[in-house]
């Protein structure tokens, strides 16, 4: 009668033939030391006794005894781990599926998110109807919200978030596929343009400033200054004042920091910057 030991035993070295143990079978097994691997050495100790590990004293392994089955109980063994896979695959979707609906999704695991609109003056509205708000995609609900003056996209859960295995939570992956559909709205409807490339340095743009804007901040206070170069718009985080008055046309030097969509416009967010009167 052939003998299985279980799939994690069946490439270790057998030593003798099956003995009975309590009415079942058993063989022993080379196991390999859990702290050289197998290898007898450890090479970053090579010091200290020629590196010789300790734990299996330089054998590499271990002695253990193991059940082994017959083919018939092998096959029923196999079985019932099937089974217990399948359950736990089984309440591990649900797990997953309920997060879903409970963050914003519905049934068919897509949700609706905005691309356009003012949502904070109608956020006890989306609440009312089974919206949820999530700091990586704003406003979100399992049914298209109509009304006018604001753009929906419906998106799927895998494109927007990834399950860990066995996990419950799950990490944001749809950062760029909200960008991109939400810079494409913006384009669509604005009248401003990105300048320039990320990373690229602006020289002696000719620009006109807008005004300023600021806040307290762990670095002391913040400035925001806006300029407008045609009908684009340029914004600039520093810590510098400036004394400028609004209309005024000024020389900018920059470097483009980012591209980001703001109240449905493209904005040019720029550091390092350089302004001279003209």
């Amino acid at each position: 009668m052939a003998y299985i030991v279980a799939e994690s035993y069946q490439r270790m070295e057998q030593i003798g033939e099956p003995f009975d143990r309590n009415g079942k079978k058993y063989i022993t097994v080379k196991d390999p030391c859990p702290r050289c691997g197998g290898s007898k050495v450890m090479t970053y100790y090579a010091h200290v006794d020629n590196g010789i590990c300790f734990k299996c004293g330089g054998t590499g392994y271990f002695l253990k005894d193991v059940r082994v089955y017959s083919e018939k109980e092998y096959a029923a063994a196999q079985k019932a781990k099937e089974r217990r896979a399948k359950k736990a695959n089984e309440k591990l979707h649900k797990a997953q599926a309920e997060w879903a609906q409970k963050h914003g999704f519905n049934e068919q695991n897509t949700t609706f998110i905005f691309l356009s609109g003012n949502t904070y003056d109608i956020k006890d509205e989306l609440k009312a109807e089974g919206y949820k708000y999530d700091g990586e995609i704003g406003w979100h609900g399992p049914a298209a919200y109509d009304a006018e003056g604001y753009r929906q996209a419906e998106v799927k859960f895998e494109d927007m978030y990834e399950f860990a295995p066995y996990g419950y939570h799950p990490d944001f992956i749809g950062e760029d596929l909200i960008k991109e559909m939400r810079d494409a709205v913006a384009k669509e409807m604005s009248t401003s343009e990105y300048v320039g490339e990320i990373g690229e340095r602006l020289r002696g743009l000719m620009v006109t400033f807008e005004g300023s804007r600021g806040f307290d901040g762990a670095y002391g206070y913040t400035y925001v200054y806006t300029f407008k170069y045609g009908d684009n718009i340029l914004n600039w985080f520093t810590t510098k004042e400036l004394d400028l008055d609004e209309g005024q046309y000024v020389s900018l030097t920059g470097t483009v920091k980012k591209h980001e969509v703001y109240r449905n416009e493209c904005v040019t967010y720029v550091n390092r910057c350089k302004v001279v009167e003209a």
